[in-house]
């Protein structure tokens, strides 16, 4: 599973499920032991999952 968390959270909240303080944003494929090429897949599926990101303008003061 991938889970997103934004900044730092004290971690009496980040810890309490009811607080929300990590979303998923995507399920990673299981791989079985002794399977091929799961360094590629990982990589490959964390890419899938982020690439809407790639396309993000952030725009304020500071960042360039």
């Amino acid at each position: 599973m991938l889970y997103l968390t934004i900044g730092n959270i004290r971690k009496d909240i980040c810890l309490t499920p009811r607080m929300c303080a990590w979303l998923l944003i995507g399920l990673i494929p299981y791989h079985p032991k002794g399977a091929k090429n799961t360094d590629k897949a990982l990589h490959s599926a964390v890419a899938t999952v982020l690439s809407p990101l790639r396309n993000l303008v952030i725009t304020c003061p500071g960042l360039k």
